[in-house]
């Protein structure tokens, strides 16, 4: 039962450890594009323009 407790608890901290890294990455993530939309979305509006 020890056991079973030890690789809880290592298994929580490894699962703290990831989920707090995603989350800095996801906040201190710089978009190329500032203004926003989506690529799919620039690509038809540069085929209107031409």
């Amino acid at each position: 039962m020890k056991h079973l407790f030890k690789w809880t608890i290592i298994l929580i901290i490894i699962f703290i450890l990831a989920i707090s890294y995603y989350i800095y990455i996801w906040i201190s993530f710089d978009s190329l594009d500032p203004l926003g939309g989506d690529s799919k979305e620039l690509v038809f509006q540069n085929k209107t323009i031409y």
